[in-house]
Order: structure tokens, then sequence, then C-alpha cells
């Protein structure tokens, strides 16, 4: 973990790349390694995701795993990109029943795409596993880097005009019967606590050693005002009270990370289910901001026997 900190703070990125008009070309940079799953790690991780362990893996497992390949790529020489002040907007992630946790499975991860956005440019990382010859996992992270390219801002919606009313009263008071629907659909599920050494905690399981994570003081050196959770470990949390079938299945998840959550935080979780998927939206109890907004598609029962 501390080799990968040492990385990250002595890359240079090419800033000069990031200022042109057209997109950074993708670095042709990959990663992979051949493990078995440690049960005493897959154990601790399980403890501090509130997972019960069954015949299935938790979905984000093998993406936090990937992630000292991730940091490895983003590191490299050829990599334009700083690992620091990277904003983590998306993750995709498909996991196949069966896989098994008595055999090794291998990780490759590496950048997919470069595409731009409104305050930079996002970053597209995938991740796949492979098992006895069989892709059983395919993830992709979406990393904003914030830097002042020509294009930003561009997308930015104007104001509606002031001579004009921004709405007609018929379409509010339809938004409003809208808004109350939905509210409707909702069910708080759960709320968990974030304590104040979350970030360190995670951080020695998952090797993300973001100073952003660790404390509040090493948290304000890159303008927080407190440390904030790792958001894979809030999705991970989200999806352990969504899904409560621990059976072998297939599982899709996708999902937005809207804004972090500062330690000590609390956060409830409200779901949504019909038609096989679970819509989850993930809360700041404080003050109700959304923290994570994302849905779980769960397939066929599978049979794994480890």
């Amino acid at each position: 973990m501390m080799s990968l900190l040492y990385r990250a703070l002595t890359h240079r990125p090419d800033k000069q790349l990031l200022k042109q008009f057209k997109p950074p070309a993708v670095p042709g940079v990959h990663g992979g390694k051949t493990q078995l799953i440690d049960p005493s790690h897959y154990h601790r991780y399980c403890d501090m995701t509130h997972w019960q362990q069954g015949d299935r893996l938790h979905p984000c497992y093998l993406q936090m795993l990937s992630l000292p390949l991730q940091m490895r790529c983003l590191a490299h020489p050829r990599s334009p990109f700083p690992l620091f002040g990277l904003v983590h907007r998306k993750n995709e992630i498909i996991q196949q029943s069966g896989i098994r946790l008595s055999k090794p499975v291998t990780l490759r991860t590496g950048f997919s795409a470069i595409t731009p956005h409104r305050r930079g440019w996002d970053i597209l990382m995938y991740t796949t596993a492979t098992q006895q010859e069989r892709e059983c996992y395919r993830a992709e992270a979406t990393y904003l880097v914030r830097v002042k390219a020509p294009h930003v801002g561009d997308s930015v919606e104007p104001s509606a005009p002031r001579h004009e009313p921004p709405f007609k009263p018929s379409a509010q008071a339809h938004e409003n019967a809208e808004e109350a629907e939905a509210a409707e659909r909702w069910q708080n599920i759960a709320s968990f606590s974030a304590p104040a050494d979350a970030g360190r905690r995670y951080a020695r399981i998952s090797e993300d050693a973001n100073p952003i994570h660790l404390s509040a003081f090493t948290a304000k050196l890159f303008g927080f005002p407190k440390a904030i959770a790792h958001g894979m470990w809030t999705l991970a949390m989200a999806v352990s009270y969504a899904e409560t079938d621990k059976a072998d299945h297939s599982t899709d998840i996708s999902c937005e990370f809207k804004r972090p959550l500062f330690l000590p935080g609390n956060a409830d979780l409200k779901i949504s289910r019909g038609g096989g998927i679970t819509d989850f939206l993930l809360e700041n109890t404080a003050n109700g901001e959304p923290l994570i907004k994302g849905a779980v598609i769960s397939g066929e029962t599978g049979s794994v026997k480890n």
C-alpha cells in the first residue's frame, strides 16, 4: 500500500495533454494478476460491508481487488492523468454466477476510453476477472479529471429567460404529482453509520490510501473539510442491504456517485423493487442529500460449491 502511495505522490502527469481540445490518446497500459481469494481477507471485507457470507461473492469485492492494478495503470509513465484529485463518478459491474472461492481468479484492468466532460475528461477503466478459462466478472469505473480544457463549460445549460416563467402552473402541478408518486414507491430499508476511522479501516483492506479518506488533517490538504468515505465502500454497503438473497446468481450493478459522505457520518438506504430490478438511493441522514443512486439486476440462481 505504501509503495502505491509513493508512486501516486511522485507521478508527474502531462498536464499539457489534458488542456488540448482533443481528448488525450487512450494509454495502452494494462495490468493483471492471478490470485486465490484469501478467506481471512474476504471475511474482513464482508464484516466491514455488512455482507452475510453465502454462496455468492460480494459483487463489489473483485472490483476492490482490482484497485491496486488501476492505480499502477494511472501511475504509469505513459499515463497523463493524476492519481490524486480524480472524482469517482460512475461504476458498472456485471458478476456471473458460479464464481468459486477455492479457485484462482485472474484479474485484468486498463484504460478503455477517454471522453469529454463539462468539467474536464472522463477516464473509463475496465476490469475483468477470469476463472477456469471463463470470464466471470466485468466492470467499468468512470473517473473525472478536472482540468481547464477548451471544451470545459460548453455543455452547461443556459438559464431560462427572465421574461418567461421557467414552467407553467399546470406543468408544475404535474411535476409535483410525479414526485409524490415517486416518493411513495421508495422504501427506507436500512441506516448505517460511517465512523471517523472508516476510511483508514477500508484503506487497509483495499490498499486505497488516498489521503482524502484517512483523516481530517490529510483531507484538508486536498480541499476537503473532513475525511470522506470511500465510494466503493458506501456502494458495497448499499448493495449488501439491497441484496438480501445471498444465494448464487448473476448480478448487474449500475450506479452514479452524487456526493461524498463525510466522516463521521450516517446514511439511509431507500429501495424500489420491480421486474427483477432493485433501484436504490443512498442519502445523507443529516441533510437528505443523495450520495449514490443506482440499480441492481439479479439473474438466475446458480449453484456453487466452495
